[in-house]
């Protein structure tokens, strides 16, 4: 065996460093069909043949170089590759056009090429990225294991990302203490912040340690431009708040009405409702001031015939016309307990009165008797 591939070594020798020799094919260890050094045509040319079925091994003193394994895998680097081509280094790859970088070419038909990290030894994957896609086209770029376990899948063709677990921005250490397993998280040192945009309106969502905007620290949410922010259910909007303050709830319709900032449709239920008055002047214990002039009886009778309601309150065409507050119906109201107790106060008076009256007027009668 030696002596033969010595005799191939320097017939090959020969043959490459000598101008006047030329060869067909030269063959080693006595078999022309398996074990041979030749050439194939190529147009206007020749190509170079080597055919070794044990494998062919290019090396330098550095160590194996290139080697070709007799299952077809050949390896950069590594005298064991595992895979078609394994290359066990670094690649450097110069861009030109078409192609930035690696290019990978499809199929006719249906096709799916990917790029996967390996363990130590070759035989299990770790995970990496891959594409899969019809004649001329990308249907779905993922990363993950497999295409039904992946970590995130990019839809060229429908421009979607879909990320399948939890999502850090700014942090790897996701809060979440309920374990869900869809959880987005953006983290800033001191402030950060989601966005909602379209060619005219910005809205977001915001964390902020020291506040902004007027608001306090604490979570903020609403719109950046002069725009109203709506609360939706169902479909259907539910609460908008104004640019100009005002709320509105079960409309979307503006209340034009300066003096307040809530509307609310179909009305409010509540166990409590507190009312509260900017000052002593707002409440009605006025009435029992000295100088306070309390209409008669009289002047209360006329006016109710001629208005057909009670002095200082509003008739049923101003209430629905302007509706009733509800701080300053309370005190009016008030009011008028508070004059009715002056007139049974005075009513309580003129009766002792007319009992005194009465009572001496029986003592004169009977002393006539």
């Amino acid at each position: 065996m030696k002596k033969t591939l010595s005799i191939f070594g320097l017939i090959l020798c020969t043959s490459l460093f000598s101008q006047d020799i030329p060869f067909n094919k030269l063959y080693g260890n006595g078999d022309p069909v398996h074990y041979y050094l030749g050439h194939y045509p190529v147009a206007n040319s020749d190509g170079l043949d080597i055919n070794w079925y044990g494998g062919i091994k290019l090396q330098t003193s550095a160590g194996v170089g290139i080697q070709l394994l007799d299952n077809g895998n050949v390896g950069i680097g590594t005298a064991d590759p595992k895979a078609p081509l394994d290359v066990k280094g670094r690649i450097l790859i110069n861009p030109e056009l078409p192609v930035l970088g690696v290019g990978i070419k499809g199929y006719d038909t249906y096709w799916s090429r990917g790029y996967n990290f390996m363990s130590s030894d070759g035989t299990v994957n770790l995970g990496g990225f891959s594409a899969v896609g019809p004649k001329d086209k990308i249907d779905r770029l993922f990363v993950g294991k497999a295409w039904d376990d992946t970590i995130a899948d990019f839809y060229p063709l429908d421009k979607k990302t879909v990320f399948n677990g939890n999502v850090g921005i700014g942090t790897s250490n996701i809060e979440n203490s309920e374990g869900w397993n869809k959880v987005l998280q953006i983290r800033g040192d001191i402030h950060s912040k989601i966005l909602a945009s379209s060619s005219n309106v910005i809205a977001g969502l915001w964390a902020h340690n020291y506040g902004y905007y007027g608001a306090p620290a604490g979570g903020i949410t609403g719109t950046y431009t002069n725009h109203p922010f709506s609360f939706i259910t169902n479909g259907s909007n539910k609460m908008t708040i104004f640019s100009s303050g005002k709320i509105t709830i079960g409309t979307a319709q503006q209340d034009n009405d300066p003096n307040f900032l809530l509307y609310v449709k179909k009305g409010i239920k509540s166990e409590q409702v507190k009312i509260e008055i900017a000052s002593a002047n707002g409440w009605a214990d006025y009435v029992f001031n000295k100088n306070y002039k309390l209409l008669s009886l009289s002047e209360v009778e006329k006016h109710i015939e001629e208005k057909g309601h009670l002095p200082n309150i509003p008739s049923a065409e101003e209430v629905v016309r302007n509706g009733v507050n509800l701080g300053e119906m309370d005190a009016k109201l008030l009011e008028k307990i508070e004059e009715l107790t002056l007139y049974l106060i005075q009513l309580n008076k003129d009766v002792k009165q007319l009992k005194e009256e009465n009572k001496e007027l029986k003592k004169t009668m009977n002393s006539k008797k």
